[in-house]
């Protein structure tokens, strides 16, 4: 690095980002110069500041060259000029990347200063700049929210960009945050678990927070988080008996495989560290036989270095000459990396005609991201145009589909009736009693927290419509959080939440408008009329638009309406015909009614309509003894054609009512909803004509579910 240094006056060539970024692969891949940082709030000198810099790689435990008292020892380099030389105050590290340090000072920076604090600099390999983010608690002892803030270069300040809970809050002072698979991993601790330490994570591209297993540890164990060779890593220091006062135990663990099981990498049993109880592994040797660790405690001015020998289990001390007591430990690899300028070469500028299109190909939650790039491009993000555009795009590939379940039961203030899984990670191999499960992503924020019930009324591109008994009318797109709520009139209220009321929600293309329509029967045993109506947006109501005899009253209280090929259609049946069930239809448009024909079925079948893959389905539920069904499914491949069986299927499930969702994304499989006095999913495998139950962790004894696009689609806009 010093030789390359010396030619920069030669040549711009050193200058260049193409360069540094040549030099900083090279050298991530030898590791040769890599340094160690020692930052300390004791001022040094005037060249030096507060930091100072040694070799990593002369420490060395071989028996010639260590101290007289078995120490290692390590050959301090020339210290470098550190930008904070003033005695006022003192300075601590906010982390470090890419041979790039991130200082601060206490003077007018008060959520630096904090003590629950945590801050990581890393690079964000999307964007290709560096940033600089920080975990603020606004209550140290988790009484408030904990945000979550960036640093911006343009305003020369931290913009908050997201907000967790309380109950998720820091849980040391000496631990830090750690950068991992692009996500901000802390340890938190909750009351309701004994105040037991849990690792919770948020991904910084995707905002998503999740959490992370931890080691079964002791009561008293004390434990750290850290970053060793790219892997998570956690450390447990534990008393070892009540008598002493300076004898530990110390555990690491590692996680080799994100999200997996943790491996012990080395235990130290009776280890004298007097009152320092915190252990922080730093990094591996050139031989990766021994582990740099940092063994402090919060209250005591002192901190060590010991080398951990892995094979032969011993602890060999660190010697550094001219070191302060007091330090933090961080590796810096030499590099030529300037934050301004990689910062200022990580904008590149794209011609504003081919964003929409770049932007298509990326996730929703990246591109709503984006909107804080610039105004042209907020307002291009915002604009109906690209919402069009992103809708076709994600229609194309279906990569994002959501299941969304919709419940009566209450679940929590934050959640409301409302929760959210992915519909994608639905698995039918890791049970080991053959059942799939379904990994549950965080809940939105739902615009029914009251204790009241929902009713769900239909999806469309991304947006749900969810009514409730109270007269509340909601069209929400959970994925922008944007919802148009309305309150209704009383009259319109209660025709909604009749038990006959079957609602559509679906994009007229004519208009280009999206329309809310709900087929009422005057009375619920087909005495009366059967009226059609519409949410009319200007009127803030439902107004009719056309009216049916009764012998056209809906069947089933379970069975939905259906929208397919611009008509509504539902299962009615005539007095005069015994009761059996046909298909009625009513064109939107043009208000012309029609009749499909209907698969023939026994008289005492329990017939249901739904759509599956865009085309009519129907299922028919036969109880073939006291406790066996026999459940046959048929689709319209071609409309008004004939119909054609799907399968057969031959369960002992009590819930006679069965309503197929969706195909699986290679068509092998179909989701089933079977309902009656309970709700149950359940993948039907077409080949191997099998069932298996889906398993919703945290999902309540009834629901409704629906699939939802993650979309940009505004029901006020468009």
């Amino acid at each position: 690095m010093d030789s390359v240094l010396r030619f920069k006056d030669l040549s711009k060539m050193i200058h260049s980002s193409d360069f540094v970024r040549l030099h900083l692969s090279a050298s991530m891949e030898t590791n040769n110069d890599l340094m160690l940082a020692r930052l300390t709030n004791k001022y040094i000198d005037k060249n030096t500041g507060y930091v100072f810099y040694a070799d990593f790689y002369s420490l060395n435990d071989d028996n010639d060259d260590v101290d007289d008292d078995g120490a290692s020892s390590l050959r301090q380099v020339r210290p470098r000029s550190c930008p904070f030389k003033h005695r006022k105050g003192y300075t601590f590290p906010l982390g470090y990347c890419h041979g790039m340090l991130a200082l601060g000072t206490p003077d007018q920076t008060p959520a630096l200063n904090q003590v629950s604090t945590r801050s990581v600099f890393y690079h964000d390999t999307c964007s290709d700049r560096y940033k600089l983010v920080q975990k603020v608690v606004v209550q140290p002892h988790g009484e408030g929210i904990c945000s979550f803030q960036s640093y911006n270069l343009e305003v020369n300040g931290f913009t908050t960009f997201h907000a967790l809970p309380d109950d998720d809050v820091y849980h040391s002072r000496r631990t830090l945050s750690c950068f991992v698979n692009g996500a901000l991993h802390w340890l938190a601790r909750r009351s309701s678990d004994g105040f037991r330490s849990e690792i919770v994570a948020l991904q910084l591209e995707m905002l998503e927070c999740y959490k992370l297993p931890l080691v079964r540890y002791r009561r008293n164990c004390v434990p750290t988080l850290a970053v060793l060779g790219g892997l998570l890593c956690a450390t447990f220091s534990n008393r070892r008996d009540s008598t002493s006062t300076s004898t530990y135990d110390i555990d690491v663990w590692v996680l080799k495989e994100y999200g997996g099981e943790w491996t012990k990498l080395f235990n130290l049993t009776s280890v004298d560290c007097g009152i320092h109880r915190y252990v922080y592994p730093i990094a591996y040797s050139k031989n990766r036989e021994k582990v740099l660790l940092h063994i402090f405690y919060h209250s005591n001015p002192w901190d060590f270095l010991w080398w951990c020998h892995l094979k032969q289990e011993k602890l060999i001390p660190v010697n550094i000459p001219g070191a302060p007591h007091s330090f933090q430990a961080m590796l810096c690899l030499p590099s030529l990396v300037n934050y301004i300028t990689m910062s200022a070469a990580g904008r590149i500028s794209i011609p504003l005609d081919v964003v929409p299109d770049i932007l298509c190909c990326l996730p929703l939650k990246s591109v709503l991201r984006f909107k804080a790039v610039s105004k042209a491009w907020c307002s291009l993000i915002e604009s109906s145009y690209f919402s069009r555009l992103q809708l076709s795009a994600s229609m194309e590939t279906n990569d994002d589909l959501m299941l969304v379940i919709v419940t009566n039961e209450y679940i929590d203030e934050s959640t409301g009736y409302v929760f959210f899984a992915d519909f994608y990670s639905l698995d039918d191999d890791n049970d080991d009693d053959g059942a799939s499960t379904l990994r549950q992503v965080r809940p939105r924020s739902c615009p029914f927290k009251q204790r009241g019930g929902c009713l769900p009324l239909g999806s469309c591109h991304g947006m749900l419509v969810l009514g409730s008994r109270y007269g509340n009318l909601d069209f929400w797109n959970p994925t922008t959080n944007q919802c148009y709520s309305t309150l209704l009139a009383p009259g319109d209220t209660q025709a909604m939440m009749q038990t006959t009321t079957r609602s559509v929600f679906y994009h007229d293309t004519c208009s280009d408008q999206y329309r809310l329509v709900q087929k009422v029967a005057a009375q619920p045993h087909g005495r009366g009329i059967c009226e059609f109506q519409s949410y009319n947006l200007e009127a803030n109501g439902f107004t009719t638009f056309h009216t049916l005899p009764d012998d056209d009253v809906c069947h089933s209280r379970r069975t939905l309406s259906c929208f397919v090929n611009g008509a509504l259609h539902w299962l009615a049946r005539r007095r005069s015909d015994g009761f059996r069930s046909e298909i009625v239809a009513l064109q939107l448009e043009t208000l012309e009614c029609y009749k499909l024909p209907l698969v023939q079925y026994r008289r005492y079948c329990d017939p249901t309509l739904a759509v599956l893959g865009g085309l009519l389905c129907a299922t028919f539920s036969h109880r073939r003894d006291g406790i066996t069904w026999d459940i046959g499914a048929w689709v319209m491949n071609e409309y008004g054609g004939e119909w054609t069986k799907l399968f057969n299927l031959i369960t002992s499930r009590a819930d006679r009512y069965v309503y197929p969702l969706a195909y699986s994304k290679n068509k092998e499989k179909v989701l089933l909803h079977f309902f009656n006095s309970s709700d149950v999913l359940g993948w039907y495998h077409l080949k191997q004509e099998k069932l298996i139950p889906v398993k919703i962790p945290g999902a309540p004894h009834s629901f409704q579910p629906m699939l939802c696009l993650p979309t940009l689609v505004n029901y006020q806009k468009l």
